[in-house]
């Protein structure tokens, strides 16, 4: 009877082992198995595609972002209005997008207002989604360039585009012959790997410098954050303004007119990005008896992305990857905030969310309304109460607690209506995971080293001590 009993236990355990390992499985696979993008709304266009392949980009790091200055090379970009000018406008804009037309007609009209003393130049930042027409609107646009027509071809273009992947060939090619491109050249240009190698080096200094969508735009080396701002000319006028106070201030100092941009950016950063060291092989951290060696290997964190707690320039900074319906993601929340206070200054946390890879309504809203509120630091509250119920949940209540937290439940209705560039950051997350080597949830880094899945808090905290003494951080 015994040794039944025994047999019955034994085949229970293996069953429940079985599931586990399955289930275990599951999650992996799904980050590991592929780049899947989320869609909703009538903004966001893209249902069914997939992500920028090569996209690393959103916002820049913490309260000094507006302080932070870029080397971004001008090269043979289009442009217009004179070297010497006070203020360098460099925009990164996909041709067959409505707001970075927008954008670019504000720039014209500032180059027409300040003829001397301003200058924009266009850098390509096309949407590469099956089906969209950008790297080819950019391709042909080089020719008009090469042909001093650029202008005029992207305001045509512009004039047409009624969203990403609107413009097809037909209309593409009927803008071309209407500011005098000849239908052959056009076609040898589409066919011509050059052209499209400019194309791609914009896209690669864009990803250097922190850009994951359209338009992007860049004041003498300053990031200037558009978000909803796109129809404020005010604030638009306010950062020109700054920078030519910036600009004079140089030039009252000796500078000649022709090197100014130069100067005004000569010190600035290359890359929106820290490169960390890393151990050469992911093994899981096993605490003070770490060696914290490491081997030069280096692995590319997003310095801002995410919600944040902690100052931007800590020398720790702890990355967690999340899915809203992961119940262990829910339970190493509160470990990273404890984590948090007890290094306030000198650990900064992040957390990225990541798609539902199956699209379910509820998991999406959850993950666009917390995007929404990533920069308020009412995020915790709201991110606590979503996770303490993965997935039992609609709109409704979502916006329930937004309301119940004071975060204006009818602003956060019309982003969860109209996503747009909050869905881009999730398929961007998706694709920076993968390139991470992000394989399930929860996944965490710390300096750049992983930890594959929940852990504990002691290990999490011998982990950032010993990387605050090897930096000599304490």
């Amino acid at each position: 009877m015994i040794a039944r009993s025994i047999r019955v236990v034994l085949l229970a355990v293996a069953a429940w082992s079985c599931l586990f390992l399955s289930a275990c499985r599951e999650r992996a696979s799904q980050v590991d198995s592929g780049v899947t993008t989320v869609s909703g709304g009538a903004d966001a266009g893209d249902a069914g595609k997939t992500a920028h392949p090569v996209d690393r980009t959103p916002r820049l790091p913490g309260p000094s972002a507006a302080d932070e200055v870029f080397q971004i090379p001008l090269g043979d970009s289009p442009s217009a209005g004179p070297a010497g000018a006070a203020v360098t406008a460099v925009l990164f804009a996909d041709l067959t997008d409505g707001s970075s037309g927008r954008l670019f007609a504000r720039l014209q009209a500032l180059r027409r207002a300040r003829p001397e003393a301003f200058r924009w130049v266009f850098k390509h930042y096309p949407s590469v989604r099956p089906g969209a027409r950008g790297m080819e609107a950019a391709v042909v646009a080089t020719l008009a360039a090469d042909r001093g027509r650029f202008e005029a071809f992207a305001g045509a273009l512009f004039e047409v585009s009624e969203g990403p992947g609107i413009v097809d060939r037909e209309r593409l090619m009927a803008v071309g012959r209407q500011v005098g491109l000849g239908e052959e050249a056009m076609r040898a240009a589409l066919e011509s790997s050059d052209s499209r190698k400019r194309v791609v080096a914009d896209r690669r200094l864009a990803a250097r410098l922190a850009v994951r969508a359209a338009p992007a735009l860049f004041l003498n080396g300053r990031r200037v954050e558009i978000g909803g701002r796109l129809g404020d000319e005010e604030y638009l006028r306010e950062r020109v303004d700054l920078e030519t106070d910036r600009a004079t201030a140089l030039l009252e100092k000796g500078v000649e007119p022709e090197g100014l941009y130069e100067a005004l950016t000569r010190h600035g950063r290359k890359s929106a990005w820290m490169t960390i060291a890393r151990p050469s092989r992911p093994e899981r951290f096993t605490g003070a008896g770490s060696s914290g060696r490491h081997d030069g290997q280096t692995v590319m964190v997003d310095a801002g992305q995410g919600a944040a707690l902690g100052p931007a320039g800590a020398p720790v900074t702890l990355t967690m990857f999340g899915e809203l319906s992961c119940s262990f993601c829910g339970q190493m929340l509160p470990l990273i905030k404890r984590l948090h206070r007890k290094y306030p200054r000198r650990l900064r946390i992040t957390v990225r969310h990541l798609p539902d890879r199956r699209k379910r309504p509820n998991l999406l809203d959850a993950a666009v309304l917390l995007e929404a509120v990533s920069d308020d630091e009412r995020y915790w509250d709201l991110a606590s109460k979503v996770y303490a119920e993965p997935g039992g949940y609609d709109r409704e209540r979502l916006l329930g607690w937004a309301g119940e937290l004071k975060l204006e439940p009818d602003r956060l209705r019309r982003r969860l209506e109209q996503p747009g560039a909050l869905l881009e950051r999730l398929n961007a997350n998706r694709q920076e995971a993968l390139e991470a080597g992000v394989r399930g949830s929860p996944y965490l880094f710390i300096n750049g080293r992983p930890i594959p899945g929940a852990t504990s808090l002691g290990t999490l905290d011998r982990m950032v001590a010993e990387e605050i003494e090897r930096l000599g951080a304490r």
